[in-house]
């Protein structure tokens, strides 16, 4: 199993505090069943400004010490890309996952799908794949709560059934949904295993359930940051994913093939 997104680096940003929690999460990772982790410490500008060469450094020194504490679990380089209008600028010098084309990216809490749809564009156009982080946690990439009766208010029934009665006499073209344009741009989707056990809050764990059974992860990581409360939320949330998509399913989102990038629009046009 690969974790695809984990800050477990200590000292680099707000993940692990030191080498001894590290550790702590690199066993209760290995325990849960993973034998691989992406080391992805965030890289914000004015904020996490860690270069890749510490980067480096730091997976090699924790690799050392995982090794020396016998935890069967490898760890790769990665980076976790705030997707701001700075983040071009740090693909100077990337670092994808591990061995990968693929730009672990985190869609601003504040971003309008403009902002994305153009951070992400930029992205491809390097030659790199963007995976976007915690969809479930950017309020511009959730869903309108089709399919979930229970979260559709009473005005959103009145407004559908109005606009429904209108369409006999005025066709509307809908725009497609930003999800659907990221996936056609060439973007991949991971999902946090945190939400589906509600440490995000239940709105999150919700949008977290749409998305998985909509189909819309590739991949799945802990964002772990400490290992408070590792042990707990971790087997729930696997538990979860697992009842929702089958144990095949959940190996398939956990496996090396998981977050494979496929051809784009937008690629195939740079070609």
């Amino acid at each position: 199993m690969i974790d695809y997104h984990a800050h477990i680096l200590p000292g680099v940003d707000d993940g692990a505090a030191d080498t001894a929690e590290a550790l702590a999460i690199a066993a209760i990772l290995s325990d849960a069943g993973f034998t691989d982790v992406h080391c992805t410490p965030h890289r914000m500008r004015g904020s996490y400004d860690a270069p890749p060469c510490r980067i480096r450094q730091a997976v090699e020194e924790l690799r050392e010490a995982v090794d020396a504490a016998r935890i069967p679990l490898r760890l790769h380089v990665g980076s976790e890309y705030y997707g701001d209008e700075y983040l071009t600028t740090l693909l100077d010098t990337p670092l994808p996952l591990g061995d990968s084309s693929l730009i672990l990216m985190e869609a601003p809490l504040q971003a309008s799908s403009s902002l994305l749809r153009s951070t992400a564009f930029q992205v491809v156009c390097r030659g790199f794949s963007p995976l976007i982080a915690h969809p479930e946690r950017c309020a511009i990439l959730g869903s309108s709560g089709r399919g979930d009766a229970g979260a559709r208010s009473f005005l959103g029934t009145v407004l559908k059934l109005a606009h429904a009665g209108l369409g006999s006499c005025r066709r509307k073209e809908t725009e497609p949904e930003l999800s659907g344009m990221l996936r056609s741009m060439g973007c991949l989707f991971q999902g946090n295993l945190g939400s589906f056990a509600g440490i995000y809050g239940e709105r999150v764990r919700r949008q977290a359930l749409r998305n998985l059974r909509a189909g819309l992860y590739d991949c799945l990581g802990t964002d772990v940051h400490t290992a408070r409360g590792l042990g707990d939320w971790l087997p729930r949330a696997l538990r979860e994913v697992e009842s929702i998509v089958g144990a095949q399913g959940m190996k398939e989102l956990l496996s090396p093939a998981a977050a494979a990038p496929s051809p784009s629009l937008c690629t195939a046009a740079f070609r």
